[in-house]
């Protein structure tokens, strides 16, 4: 075996954001004179920035391609929202039995702000400028337009999730009409379990992602970045043991 062979492993478990697209970037521009072999991206995050997301994935392409290896995903306890992004774009997607994988949607609670700010005592200036500087003022109650307007925000995000999720997923099915049959039950299930996840074709096969790494690339090392903290590790654990 090549002494520069590595395992490249990247777990995810904060929100995805800017800053996270730039670790990933920073991390992937600087693996050195090793060979990498197999991308692996572990994922426990409830999402975040749909745009970002789409950023990461093509980080991870772009570097599988570069050196013409497999991006493997493994969902870990919970993969929600924009997070689903980074789950389908692996070439190999495996997870645990009980992991959660889904929530496509981005409505949620529109705070009243102003009556926040006076329940908390908030000291707070508003300074307003740009083409939305009429929107949200924190001094006044919400209007009704700025309410549709952060839905029509959320629904566009909603559907821009789905749009690549669609296109990431597309490949796994036999034709056009499993496609549009088995996406339509994940988009309208919200929230799916491993054994789920796998029967609509969103998931290859149900297992941990070290099993996995042990019997195709044994005593292969590993390049990791951002190591799962010890609480995330349960899932893998539970896993083992009622299996």
């Amino acid at each position: 075996m090549n002494l520069f062979n590595r395992i490249i492993r990247i777990n995810i478990q904060r929100p995805i954001t800017s800053k996270l697209t730039q670790l990933i970037r920073n991390q992937l521009e600087n693996i050195g004179l090793y060979q990498p072999k197999l991308l692996s991206v572990q994922i426990d995050c409830k999402g975040g920035s749909v745009v970002q997301a789409k950023q990461i994935q093509y980080l991870l392409q772009k570097f599988a391609q570069k050196h013409k290896i497999p991006i493997l995903c493994f969902a870990g306890a919970q993969v929600y929202n924009s997070a689903n992004i980074l789950l389908s774009c692996g070439n190999k997607i495996i997870s645990a039995q009980h992991s959660e994988i889904g929530d496509y949607n981005f409505s949620g609670q529109i705070w009243n702000i102003s009556e926040l700010i006076k329940k908390q005592n908030i000291d707070l200036i508003n300074l307003s400028h740009g083409k939305y500087k009429d929107r949200l003022n924190p001094f006044q109650p919400i209007k009704e337009e700025d309410r549709e307007w952060l839905n029509n925000i959320n629904i566009n995000y909603e559907m821009e999730l789905k749009r690549q999720l669609t296109l990431n997923y597309s490949r796994k099915f036999i034709n056009h009409y499993e496609q549009i049959d088995c996406l339509k039950q994940v988009f309208e299930s919200s929230i799916l379990n491993g054994q789920q996840a796998k029967k609509l074709k969103i998931v290859d096969e149900i297992g941990t992602i070290d099993e996995y790494l042990q019997s195709q690339y044994k005593n292969m090392k590993i390049i990791e970045f951002f190591k799962p903290s010890a609480s995330n590790l349960q899932q893998e654990i539970i896993e083992k043991l009622i299996s």
